[in-house]
């Protein structure tokens, strides 16, 4: 959907974490909650259980802009995952939706641009929300199994509200000896196997802007880690030009990590309380201008965020959706000569050498891990550690969004 100029100035959402350069900018507020599955479910925050438990007053969540609660997070993380027979990921999903309603409403006051995430790690397919949501009174009556994904859904999209903010939602599926099991049982082919744990997962993907993230399935942590860390990072890509740069135009060349090159020009000028890069042109790679709320005029623009990066009240920060090259994730190298500026000057480029390409970590983020502890995970003799290489990847999770690299 077109906004116009004014809506879109009033409207932005928060920005997926940035990705230039060595320094890191901390600012404004990173906080984080996990929520433990498998017979039931529980919580790293304390919380009324029942349908109507956002109506009593909630545990703040961690302030993870403090050592002490990073460490308590992992912590949590590490000693009070649940471990149980049965898999309740649809309740525990739930649960999640309902704690970011609370957030939005009672923490970050509705703040357009703070930006929520959901994080979800799991083994198996779910078998006991029905019963997990009823015994804590989160439904009054049974839900049947077949349709718990739709209130998933359904959760995922009222979580919102009328909010523009942006909210993800990164499934993960490790494959495991219960899910492989499902194909060799059932005699699938690949694509059959596919398809079938495709559909069975799909309630999970949501995006409240654009495409929603696709399952993440690998058979090993490490990996499972790493391709979300990839499609999770490269989402965005952030960059700052000074405000003595007005009506001049600008050029940025972007290197990525695979040594492919990528520019974007355009005409630098403000537009009443926002500046804006008219008449852009991009080469060598592309980036979702339908997605952005920051594009306007058919892709032709490209509308600032708002000041927010402490006390740099010099430069003006712009952001690119989804970069890509052949239909693959342009993922801007973090090295000394892997972006530059340049400003036009009488018809000639003029290099900015004061540019510093940093990293730029926008704390307005609030998230929740929500983590598998089903007793699948330590294998059919129980001597598998497969669950603890699950909580060092949730661990790691928090390490990234904490210091993206």
């Amino acid at each position: 959907m077109r906004h116009d100029f004014l809506k879109t100035a009033f409207c932005c959402t928060a920005t997926i974490l940035l990705l230039t350069g060595c320094a890191t900018q901390n600012n404004g507020l990173l906080r984080g909650d996990v929520i433990g599955f498998s017979e039931g479910v529980t919580t790293s925050y304390n919380a009324k259980k029942g349908l109507f438990k956002n109506w009593s007053r909630q545990s703040d969540p961690f302030d993870l802009m403090k050592n002490e609660d990073i460490e308590k997070m992992k912590r949590y993380i590490g000693n009070d995952i649940p471990r149980g027979s049965n898999t309740s990921a649809y309740y525990a999903m739930e649960v999640a939706c309902d704690r970011i309603k609370y957030i939005r409403q009672h923490v970050t006051k509705n703040d357009k641009q703070t930006k929520y995430y959901i994080f979800l790690i799991t083994d198996g397919l779910d078998n006991n929300s029905t019963y997990a949501a009823k015994e804590d009174y989160q439904t009054l009556v049974p839900i049947k199994a077949e349709n718990y994904p739709d209130r998933v859904q359904k959760k995922l999209e009222s979580a919102m509200g009328t909010s523009k903010n942006l909210f993800e939602v990164y499934p993960m599926l490790y494959e495991g000896e219960d899910i492989k099991a499902i194909k060799t049982e059932n005699n699938l082919s690949d694509e059959e196997y596919k398809n079938f744990i495709k559909n069975k997962m799909e309630c999970f993907r949501y995006s409240s802007n654009g495409a929603a993230p696709e399952l993440i399935m690998q058979n090993d942590f490490k990996k499972l880690f790493s391709a979300m860390r990839d499609r999770f990072i490269s989402s965005a890509y952030e960059f700052k030009i000074p405000k003595s740069y007005i009506g001049r135009k600008i050029k940025m060349k972007f290197v990525s990590k695979k040594g492919d090159t990528g520019e974007l020009t355009g005409d630098f000028n403000k537009r009443g309380m926002y500046y804006v890069i008219e008449n852009i042109e991009v080469t060598g790679m592309t980036f979702n201008k339908d997605k952005s709320l920051f594009v306007k005029d058919d892709g032709m623009t490209l509308m600032s965020l708002r000041e927010r990066y402490g006390d740099d009240k010099s430069n003006v920060f712009f952001r690119m959706e989804e970069l890509s090259k052949d239909g693959k994730a342009f993922v801007v190298g973090t090295g000394k000569n892997d972006v530059k500026q340049f400003y036009e000057d009488n018809g000639l480029w003029i290099t900015n050498s004061e540019y510093n390409s940093e990293q730029f970590l926008n704390m307005d983020t609030y998230f929740i891990l929500v983590v598998d502890g089903s007793k699948s995970l330590d294998g059919q003799k129980g001597q598998d550690t497969d669950f603890t290489k699950e909580i060092k990847m949730a661990t790691d999770i928090i390490d990234l969004i904490i210091n993206p690299k």
